[in-house]
């Protein structure tokens, strides 16, 4: 028959196990409000009974786990869709700031300024003699290319922030995988010892991954994934082992925590890629593998390649915005000057150019085509007196070979077909390449006779190309601007090509450019449009890319908040619930002191029994 301290004993492990019941209530009352806490219930059972001949008598109550209300499943989708989110808004808020730099409404911006610029040069062509209206299109073209330049500046720096930015978060991920790897290791020590579970270090632990998905997407493999039912049917909890990876690439193996590494040393401009080092020394670039999170935002508007060459972005959308911009500029650069190198000039001077004097303009960047061009003589009074015809094919140098513009510019050949030799093209001007610039100036007789050239394309863009005679410097978007001698003296703008009375044929050729269809360079190729539709082309992809963004920002976000109320139901703290789980214990509590009570009665009873 068991003793009377058997039933002292059954009081007193309802107290105690009750007692735990309230801390933890009060444990999850405390952290109600704690971001990434997960509310605890206590398990309890009955204790093994105690074996007598006729019965099992019972032997109070035990607690076999304090347990996380933690579905690992759910949690992986809210990690899934917080990844979602956070790429969507960070890509709308930058769109968004680009879509302010290239307005869709016509009197704003670049296209505007287009427009002033070429209505300047309607005014130029109605009164070319006008020195007042010379000067107004000197001003307007600086502030249509002030413009340009203004954007692309703009927008690399938006590419340089990013980049700043894609620094300071790679900064944080590490950081905060070193932490997991750390906690970890203390879970391990917590739970040597079995069912002992480490809750909190546990909420630690996917507060830091909540945290990392948010900025980049990552793969987390949790072994050994336990449910308890019985105590809870959204208990998803308890694994044994431990892996966080991004890209395939691991970066906390249990508590081995592997670093993400920044490198500059294909960027002179300090264009940052992600590197992951294996244990041998060895490297690999991890960057195009972040697709999701903030981070995958960044480098998907950045840019996950760098160019070894330029030291910049190899692709991104920002930078595809400043290809655009700048095949924009350098096709309106081009197109112009191999217009306005018909108007005629007493020496031409090129751009000084990165080309070798052996090298084939096939193998330069240069948009110089195959076909041939003329340099016309025209004497004082605009009667032409000869031309030099050039040709132009896929192995012409500038001056390498028989073949080079400048052995055929500089060669003894009757140009008039008159069989004199003193009337010819190199009779009264010689062309010089020196120090990567292309000059022709008149020789001693063209001087003598007022001779000047002119230069009529036909299909090689040779002039436009190398800024021959031109009217605007520069190469692309990134130093586009009207040529330096006209800023000083726009008198010296010409707007015909011969010099006679009443010729305003390039004003009008320039005039017509808006309403040609030129090539521009385009992703996936070239492209025929004018220049107006191309602009707009880049205007309608980014408003595009804008309200795609948009768009998916409202949807992403919609999602997250439904997975969040899912989670938060499961595993958030209940203030109400918990005061009615105090309630609960605190009466089993009573009812427990209770019995030990009873029972210190009862033995007060014994001992007073007289023998």
């Amino acid at each position: 028959m068991p003793s009377i301290f058997h039933a002292l004993n059954n009081g007193y492990t309802g107290l105690a196990t009750t007692q735990t019941a309230i801390n933890t209530v009060g444990h999850n009352i405390a952290n109600a409000e704690t971001e990434g806490y997960t509310r605890q219930r206590v398990a309890l059972s009955a204790s093994t009974p105690l074996d007598t001949p006729n019965m099992q008598l019972g032997s109070g109550v035990r607690i076999d786990e304090i347990a996380r209300i933690h579905d690992e499943f759910v949690f992986k989708r809210l990690k899934g869709s917080q990844q979602q989110k956070e790429f969507s808004q960070f890509s709308r808020k930058t769109l968004e700031e680009i879509s302010t730099l290239f307005p869709e409404i016509d009197d704003v911006g670049i296209k505007n300024n287009f427009h002033s610029y070429m209505n300047a040069w309607a005014a130029v062509a109605q009164d070319f003699n006008n020195i007042s209206q010379k000067s107004i299109l000197a001003q307007e073209t600086k502030n249509f290319t002030d413009s340009i330049q203004e954007v692309r500046k703009k927008l690399v720096s938006m590419q340089v922030d990013l980049n700043d930015q894609l620094a300071v978060n790679v900064e944080e991920i590490n950081r905060m995988a070193k932490e997991i790897a750390d906690t970890n290791s203390k879970i391990n020590v917590a739970e040597a010892v079995t069912d002992n579970a480490a809750n909190d270090l546990r909420d630690k632990r996917d507060r830091l991954e909540s945290a990392i998905s948010k900025l980049i997407d990552t793969t987390v493999t949790k072994y050994n994934l336990r449910s308890n039912t019985p105590m809870d049917t959204n208990i998803n909890d308890r694994t044994t082992s431990y892996n966080l990876s991004i890209g395939g690439f691991s970066i906390v193996d249990g508590a081995t925590f592997h670093e993400i590494k920044l490198d500059t040393l294909n960027s002179a401009n300090g264009m940052y890629t992600m590197m992951y080092e294996r244990q041998d020394g060895y490297k690999f670039d991890m960057t195009n593998a972040v697709k999701a999170g903030k981070l995958g935002a960044i480098v998907n508007l950045r840019g996950d390649k760098i160019d070894a060459v330029t030291a910049l972005p190899a692709n991104g959308k920002i930078q595809e915005y400043i290809n655009r911009l700048d095949s924009f500029a350098a096709t309106l650069i081009t197109s112009t000057n191999n217009v306005y190198a018909t108007s005629a000039i007493d020496e031409m001077h090129s751009l000084t150019l990165d080309l070798p004097e052996d090298a084939s303009f096939a193998e330069s960047e240069l948009p110089i085509k195959k076909g041939s061009f003329d340099l016309i003589m025209y004497d004082v009074d605009g009667n032409e007196k000869g031309r030099r015809t050039v040709k132009v094919d896929g192995g012409t140098t500038m001056t390498y070979g028989a073949k080079s513009v400048l052995a055929q510019l500089n060669a003894n050949v009757d140009d008039n077909a008159n069989r004199n030799e003193l009337d010819d093209f190199d009779d009264k001007f010689i062309a010089h390449y020196v120090d990567g610039q292309l000059s022709i100036t008149a020789k001693t007789m063209g001087q003598q006779e007022g001779y000047t050239i002119a230069i009529e394309d036909r299909g090689t863009n040779f002039a436009g190309a190398i800024g021959l005679h031109r009217f605007f410097d520069g190469t692309d978007a990134t130093n586009i601007t009207l040529k330096r001698e006209f800023h000083e003296m726009p008198a010296r703008i010409k707007a015909y090509g011969r010099a006679d009375e009443g010729n305003n044929e390039v004003a009008n050729r320039i005039l017509q450019l808006q309403h040609n269809k030129v090539e521009f360079d385009a992703k996936g190729g070239k492209v025929l449009d004018t220049f107006s539709n191309f602009f707009d082309g880049i205007t309608a992809e980014i408003a595009g890319n804008t309200s795609i963004a948009i768009t998916k920002d409202e949807t992403y976000t919609a999602q997250l908040n439904a997975i969040e109320k899912e989670y938060d139901a499961i595993s958030k703290v209940s203030v109400d619930e918990e005061l009615t789980q105090l309630i609960k214990y605190q009466t089993a509590y009573g009812a427990n002191a209770k019995v030990i009570t009873t029972v210190d009665q009862m033995i007060n009873t014994l001992l007073g029994i007289k023998q």
